[in-house]
C-alpha cells in the first residue's frame, strides 16, 4: 500500500490537503489518502483472490451466479484488481468527472500489473471501451483509453482503437442489468479501417458492472472476426465485499 500512497501523493496537486477518497482531512499536507482509506483499499485488492474463471467475480461455492446469463459470444474471461467500493468509487469518480486523469495512469499501471498476473498480456490487441464523441467533449477525456495508453506503455502492447459508441446511450450506472442491454443494443459498432480479424483482443475499462457493456463490446469485435475476446478493468462492482 506504501506504492499506491506515494503513488496518489506524485498524481494529485500539493494544494489540497484532503482525501480524496472521504474527503476528510488527511494525515499529511501530501497525503491525498488518509491512512483509513489507505487500509480500506488493501482490502479490496482481489489480485490474490480465487476468481470466477469468466466474469473474474470472487469465487463463491457452488458456481457463480453473475455471469450465468451472459451470452455466448461474449467475454471468454474477464478480471478487475479491485472490488468497486468505497473509497475506490470516490476515487474512479474524481477521475471520471474532474479530469483527474493522471489517475487513470496510475489505474493503468495497477491493471497492466494484473493483466500479467493473470496471463493475459499474451493478448494481441488492447482495446478501450468506446466513448460516444458528444460525452468526450463533454468531459475531455475518456478515461478507458486513459487506462489502457497506460498499460500498452507498461506491457509495450498494441493500443487499437477498434470500437465506436454510433449511439449517446443513457449512463448505465443506475440501470438494471436487462436495461442496460436493451440501452446498448446496436450502440457500439467496429470502427471503420480497424482490422481485429484472427485477432486476441484484451477489452480495457475502468470498472466493470454486471459485465453488460464489456459484452456488447464483445460482440462487436467477434462480429469483426476477432479470435479471442476477453477484458480487464481497474475494479468490478460486480462484487460487494461483506461488511
Amino acid at each position: 500500500m506504501q506504492r499506491f500512497g506515494n503513488t496518489i501523493r506524485a498524481l494529485l496537486r500539493p494544494d489540497r490537503p484532503r482525501c480524496i477518497g472521504c474527503g476528510e482531512p488527511s494525515s499529511g499536507e501530501e497525503d491525498w489518502l488518509c491512512e483509513r482509506c489507505q487500509e480500506k483499499i488493501e482490502k479490496l485488492d482481489l489480485l490474490n483472490t480465487p476468481r470466477c474463471p469468466r466474469c473474474g467475480a470472487p469465487w463463491q461455492e457452488g458456481g457463480c451466479p453473475i455471469c450465468r446469463d451472459w451470452p455466448e459470444r461474449a467475454v471468454s474471461a474477464a478480471v478487475y484488481r479491485y472490488g468497486f467500493a468505497a473509497p475506490l468509487d470516490s476515487v474512479i469518480h474524481q477521475m471520471k468527472y474532474r479530469g483527474a486523469m493522471r489517475v487513470a495512469e496510475w489505474m493503468g499501471d495497477d491493471v497492466a500489473e494484473l493483466i500479467r498476473h493473470e496471463g493475459m498480456d499474451d493478448c494481441d490487441l488492447l482495446v478501450p471501451v468506446p466513448m460516444h464523441p458528444a460525452r468526450l467533449r463533454e468531459r475531455g477525456h475518456n478515461q478507458a483509453r486513459t487506462i489502457a495508453e497506460a498499460v500498452s506503455i507498461k506491457t509495450g502492447k498494441v493500443l487499437l482503437d477498434a470500437l465506436v459508441r454510433v449511439v449517446n446511450t443513457r449512463q448505465q450506472t443506475r440501470l438494471a442489468g436487462d436495461v442496460r442491454r436493451q440501452n446498448l443494443r446496436e450502440a457500439i459498432a467496429p470502427a471503420a479501417g480497424m482490422n481485429v480479424k484472427g485477432k486476441s483482443v484484451l477489452l480495457i475499462d475502468d470498472v466493470i458492472t454486471t459485465g453488460t457493456t464489456m459484452n456488447v463490446c464483445a460482440a462487436a469485435l467477434w462480429a469483426a472476426g476477432a479470435r479471442e475476446v476477453r477484458a480487464a478493468a481497474f475494479a468490478g462492482s460486480i462484487w460487494r465485499p461483506a461488511r
